[in-house]
């Protein structure tokens, strides 16, 4: 062969070679596998409410139960909390008229008035002493006079002292009205002490309600209540504000 198709041929095997390589390495390129992702811790999982284990639910349960009684005991001591609407109170001196029969009258020292809804403590004789509230209790119109009224008071004894007392009031009785008229007590309509009649004892630590009756003009209006107690030789008084 001479030297000029020698150097044709080896030319020609080179660019061949050359072709063939490159399309293997192409291939090659094509058939290989990516690598695989860097794997990324992933955080801890934390166990929900449901999953706690027992140890910690029974805490829980013991705290919700707790909280519970708690709140109950507030509520009842909030329910039954004592009322301070009948409270006893101490009310000062005062002059007043104490009316009398035949529209005559006399100035005693009594307790002051106090409010409709409080209590006065009188004391008497030998250890004698007495709680003592009123309320009004019933209006109607009188039978007897048709320019009149009824008016009935519950009084309310109780004998916190260490003797004995009448459960009647005395006659010492009577309302006064905005026009300044006072109205003496109808002891027929009223627990009051008859001089014909013996009233029962109220025994120390008894309780009783006792009725009080006035005749009062028919638009009357009242603003005080006055009443007393025998108590051995002395009768004290008290007087209620029927305004407040």
């Amino acid at each position: 062969m001479s030297t000029r198709r020698r150097i044709a041929w080896v030319v020609l095997c080179t660019m061949a070679g050359a072709i063939v390589g490159g399309a293997l390495a192409a291939r090659g390129r094509r058939d290989a596998k990516p690598a695989p992702p860097q794997l990324v811790p992933s955080p801890p999982v934390v166990p929900a409410a449901g999953d706690r284990p027992g140890t910690e639910r029974s805490l829980a349960r013991m705290a919700v139960g707790a909280a519970i009684v708690v709140v109950l005991a507030i509520t009842t001591a909030v329910v039954t909390r004592p009322s301070d609407s009948a409270r006893l109170v101490t009310p000062r001196l005062v002059t007043t008229r104490s009316p009398g029969p035949h529209d005559m009258y006399v100035e005693v020292v009594v307790p002051g008035p106090v409010g409709r809804d409080e209590r006065v403590a009188l004391t008497g004789d030998d250890g004698a002493r007495v709680e003592v509230g009123a309320q009004l209790d019933l209006e109607q119109p009188s039978l007897d006079n048709p320019s009149q009224r009824l008016v009935f008071f519950r009084v309310h004894l109780h004998n916190t002292g260490t003797v004995p007392v009448l459960a009647r009031l005395a006659r010492e009785a009577w309302v006064l009205d905005a026009a300044g008229r006072s109205h003496s007590g109808d002891y027929m309509r009223s627990d009051m002490a008859d001089m014909t009649a013996d009233p029962p004892m109220l025994q120390p630590g008894w309780e009783v309600d006792l009725t009080a009756g006035f005749p009062v003009p028919k638009d009357a209006e009242l603003t005080r209540l006055h009443v007393a107690l025998p108590l051995g030789f002395s009768t004290p008084g008290a007087e209620w504000n029927l305004r407040k």
